[in-house]
Order: C-alpha cells, then structure tokens, then sequence
C-alpha cells in the first residue's frame, strides 16, 4: 500500500511538471504569446533559419526575476551544451520568447531553468536541411573570385585570422600555417582543392609539385579556414580552387630551418 501510494505521488508531481510549463519552438508569435506554426522537426536552408522558442506558464505568472534558456546538441548518446542565455523579466509575465538561429542539422534539447536551478520545461527538436534545392554552381570564371582575401596566419581565434606570415620556421621537423579566405560573398563551392607548390633552388618558377588537399565546406560559407603542416625548408605557392577547378586565390611562404 505504501509503494503504491509513492508512485502516485511521483506521478502526480511529473503530470504538474509537464503541464505547468511548456516549450513551443516556432517560426513567429502572436504579442499575447500565443505560438504560429509550431514545429517539432524544422527544415533549414544551409544559410541557417530564426526560429522563436516560446515558454508558456499556462497563463499564470513565472513569480521570478530570472529565467534562463540552454540549449544542448545530440552528440553520439549524450547532449552537449551548445547554446544558453538569461531573461531578466518582470515576475508577473507569464511567457517569454528567445530568438534563436538553428545554422546545423542535428537534434536539440532546448529547456529553461530558474534562479534556483530548477528545470521549468524542456523540448527536443530534430533540424535537417532542404532537399527541394540542391546546390548549384554558379559563374564558372575566376571573375566571381577577384575581391577574394586569402591570408596566411599563425592562427585563426574566433573566425579572425591572427598573426599574418610570410615566413615561418621549423620546429622539431613541421612548421603549421592557417590559411584563411574571405570572399565577402558566398565562395559558391562544396570543395576547396589545395595544391602546393616548391620553387627550385635554382629556379624562378614553382614546379616542384609538393602536395595536394581537399577539403568539404559550405557552398555559402563567405569565409573559411584550414592548416597545412611543412616539412621541408624552401619557399612555396598555395594555390586553392574551387570544385570546378577555377582559381579562387594564391599566396606565397618561406619555410627556414631554425637556426640554432
């Protein structure tokens, strides 16, 4: 009799949680807070969408100063923290909106929290992107490509190249450069093909053929980034270009031993 009047109990308590809160993502919303087109699984350009998550106390007010939203990615079996920000609202609200871009497929977990830590409501939601149009190149000339910025850098911190090289210096047998584009409008490729040049000790020309990479990117991506490791002293071109072969940018480095 006494187990079964606990998980009465607990039943009770979960039937009042899920009822008390709720999460509804959607594309907009009413000023009364009512949600428009709510969704469970969105369908997103690779550009990425806005959507508005909308919390809802059933229309009695939170009673709090503070609510925060999280949202967490599906990675393998477990979520990861992704995304989160605090509301300061007015205690007798009785819902609150955040905006919120979804940029990757994937599954979420979106919920909010009090002051107190306390899990209010939560949602999880499936993203993938549209099939009904596929990518498709577009001006086959290198004209496309003229504004292009390709730097050559230490590192790259928070999407901005940092530290610009033209020359850099072994260590322990490697010496890593990121190189950075920015085309300032869509690179308009699903792939950079990179081939790597040495000019001959003797020579004027790059003809010593060192290495080739690809490498998958977002065809509307403006800019993006990857590294090369060297190996070997002596003064090399990086040649990228797109998936239909069409030069998008070179640029030079000097590789030097490191004197000792």
């Amino acid at each position: 009799m006494k187990k079964y009047f606990f998980i009465h109990i607990v039943l009770l308590v979960i039937v009042s949680y899920t009822q008390a809160q709720t999460i509804y993502p959607c594309k907009t919303h009413t000023k009364d807070g009512d949600p428009i087109d709510y969704q469970l699984e969105w369908q997103i350009s690779p550009k990425g969408e806005y959507i508005d998550i909308v919390i809802s106390n059933d229309g009695k007010a939170f009673g709090e100063e503070f609510l925060y939203v999280l949202i967490d990615k599906k990675d393998g079996d477990s979520y990861i923290p992704l995304d989160s920000k605090a509301y300061h609202i007015d205690p007798s609200a009785t819902w609150i909106v955040h905006k919120y871009k979804l940029t990757e497929p994937g599954e979420y977990l979106i919920y909010f929290v009090n002051s107190s830590q306390k899990r209010l409501a939560q949602q999880k939601i499936k993203v993938t992107y549209k099939d009904a149009h596929p990518f498709v190149p577009g001006d086959k000339s290198g004209v496309y490509y003229d504004n292009c910025q390709m730097l050559l850098c230490q590192r790259v911190i928070g999407g901005e190249p940092y530290k610009t090289l033209n020359d850099v210096y072994l260590n322990k047998g490697s010496a890593t450069v990121y190189i950075y584009l920015n085309n300032f409008k869509s690179l308009n490729t699903r792939r950079l093909n990179v081939n790597i040049w040495r000019k001959e000790l003797t020579g004027f020309t790059f003809d010593e053929y060192v290495d080739q990479k690809k490498y998958k990117i977002d065809p509307y991506w403006n800019d993006t980034f990857f590294k090369y490791s060297f190996t070997a002293p002596g003064e090399y071109k990086i040649a990228v270009y797109n998936e239909q072969d069409i030069l998008i940018k070179f640029n030079f480095i000097r590789v030097h031993m490191r004197e000792k």
